[in-house]
């Protein structure tokens, strides 16, 4: 006959596997909180990038803020990045720590590069001279 109850070493056993099981969930939350956050603020640099016409200027006219779009560009690498170094500290993880700011960098300027910036802020599609006059 076998004995039901929990013996000290099958609880011991037991709260390691809690431990990791609650900080993939916190881990979990995280990452879907950063790449939202991500999300949110390219779509602000997106749109801050040539207004609410677009970079063509149609119907009310080109409207660039090369300042805000690169502002939104940095809260979304920042988003990016604390959300994935809060994770790998939880996991006390090093390497991870460094993938961390690579992804949060590399994806900062893939995002630049997706919305049509350059490095100023501005639409690629126009001189920077037009940018800065355009800007408001």
């Amino acid at each position: 006959m076998t004995d039901s109850t929990t013996s000290p070493s099958n609880s011991l056993r037991g709260r390691p596997r809690a431990g990791r099981v609650a900080t993939t969930v916190v881990s979990t939350v995280l990452l879907v909180v950063g790449v939202a956050g991500f999300a949110f603020f390219g779509f602000l640099a997106w749109f801050g990038l040539c207004g609410v016409s677009g970079c063509s200027g149609g119907g009310f006219g080109r409207s660039t803020d090369p300042g805000g779009t690169r502002l939104m560009l940095l809260l979304a690498g920042a988003c990016l990045l604390v959300t994935l170094l809060v994770r790998a500290a939880l996991r006390r993880n090093a390497r991870s720590a460094v993938l961390a700011l690579v992804t949060a960098l590399v994806g900062t300027v893939v995002l630049g590069a997706a919305i049509g910036s350059d490095w100023h802020g501005c639409p690629r599609s126009i001189s920077h001279a037009t940018c800065l006059e355009e800007s408001r």
